[in-house]
């Protein structure tokens, strides 16, 4: 009898000790992208998911967002496009073939033709801290289009106009080509073009939004003027 009570009471004890299992929250992959599934087995939707320190969202179809998304406040945040995951106080970065930069208050989109690169130092630019957005090529590696974020030193003077900056430009090369102003779509810019020894064309197109500079550089072949500027064509404000 005394026999019997031990064993209840053992199995008492043990049943006390066991914790009910519990899912954890984890990622789900379907196709190329993610969805979220939490600790109670549900695919969240329409929600901020934190893990391992990192922020995500998820939109109202279930799957991880990547690029740009715009709250209900009219606020953007910026979600790393290989990762998912939220980077603070971003405010340039791709969006599939897009590029954005809300500072500077553009977009650019590539054409299918073109990969990105970053092999090149900002510093041979005139100009204080500069940073390149992105530069591209071409697939046959002949046409080039970098875009700039260009740090102007304080003795030049922030009310600088775009067409002085393409001025200033000219000087410093000692360029004769005398200077234009052009339009993509909602911006205007002001162009200095230059003829490089083998042959190749190299414009310089200036933007200003507020106190922020924007230079683009384009490099084409002779005769390439067109598959060069169909990337020139996609600038406009973000959307």
């Amino acid at each position: 009898m005394k026999k019997v009570r031990v064993i209840a009471a053992l199995a008492m004890v043990l049943s006390l000790m066991i914790v009910p299992e519990t899912l954890a929250g984890t990622w789900v992959k379907q196709g190329d992208n993610w969805k979220y599934r939490n600790d109670a087995g549900k695919y969240e939707a329409s929600n901020w998911i934190e893990d391992n320190g990192a922020w995500y969202y998820i939109e109202s179809d279930g799957f991880m967002k990547k690029g740009w998304l715009q709250e209900e406040s009219g606020n953007w945040k910026y979600l790393d496009y290989e990762t998912g995951a939220l980077i603070p106080d971003a405010y340039k970065g791709w969006d599939n073939k897009t590029f954005i930069n809300r500072k500077l208050d553009y977009q650019i989109t590539l054409p299918d033709d073109y990969h990105i690169v970053t092999e090149r130092d900002a510093t041979e630019l005139p100009g204080e801290n500069n940073s390149f957005d992105f530069i591209t090529i071409s697939s046959d590696g002949k046409s080039v289009v970098s875009v700039i974020e260009l740090g102007i030193p304080a003795t030049w003077g922030y009310e600088l106009s775009t067409s002085e900056l393409a001025e200033v430009l000219k000087s410093l090369y000692k360029c004769e080509a005398e200077t234009s102003e052009v339009t993509y779509n909602d911006w205007n810019l002001s162009k200095l073009p230059f003829s490089v020894e083998d042959g190749s064309v190299l414009e310089y197109y200036f933007g200003k939004y507020e106190d922020n500079i924007m230079m683009i550089e384009v490099i084409y072949p002779e005769g390439g003027w067109e598959k060069a500027h169909n990337i020139l064509q996609t600038l406009k404000r973000p959307r």
